[in-house]
């Protein structure tokens, strides 16, 4: 029970953070890329947007999964059913960045602020357990052993509970890194590559 009562403490406390600093008039939270964004980019976008809102305001990393599947959940049904609401052009089949940008940042308003009623926030998933939490990560791009500033990254460290894959658990050492994985993106293309870490 004192877990419980502990990962929901913390997660109220960021509720309530958020619902008393949060400025739904601020026409830019995030930063955005271009001014058009194809279909096939939406979900990684998206995704983007949402962590950096949510990182910008300090969600704790055990709640961000979970806010993350929410989120994208419900922006990819509206954008379907209301897509004039998202931006979308249907003359062009592409969305105008900034307002797609800005519903998104007003989704995510709406779901955090949702969670400010208790019956709901009980509803949130608790932390998985210490070895299968997301760690820490920094990324970034090198050329002649020097940062370069050309890509963008985003670190998902639960894929599985993002895109909710059910799979088999199996006993994970901590030491094993077969579970990392890095994504590129090359110049937003919707080419990605997978590659286990260690192997490239």
């Amino acid at each position: 029970m004192g877990d419980k009562e502990d990962y929901l403490t913390s997660y109220r406390v960021f509720f309530e953070t958020f619902a008393a600093t949060v400025n739904p008039e601020d026409q830019l939270p995030v930063n955005i890329a271009g001014y058009t964004i194809t279909e096939s980019e939406l979900t990684g976008e998206v995704l983007y947007w949402i962590t950096q809102y949510l990182t910008e305001k300090q969600c704790p990393l055990t709640l961000m999964t979970p806010l993350r599947r929410i989120i994208l959940d419900e922006v990819r049904l509206a954008s379907k059913k209301y897509p004039n609401d998202f931006g979308y052009k249907s003359e062009e089949s592409v969305y105008i960045a900034l307002r797609l940008m800005q519903a998104v940042t007003a989704r995510v308003n709406d779901v955090c602020l949702r969670y400010l009623d208790n019956a709901r926030l009980d509803t949130l998933p608790p932390p998985p357990p210490l070895a299968q939490r997301d760690l820490k990560t920094v990324s970034c791009a090198t050329k002649n052993s020097r940062r370069v500033m050309e890509d963008r990254h985003v670190e998902i460290g639960n894929l599985e509970a993002l895109f909710g894959i059910e799979h088999p658990i199996l006993p994970i050492e901590t030491s094993s890194r077969e579970k990392l994985i890095d994504i590129t993106f090359h110049g937003r293309l919707g080419c990605e590559t997978y590659i286990p870490c260690g192997e490239s």
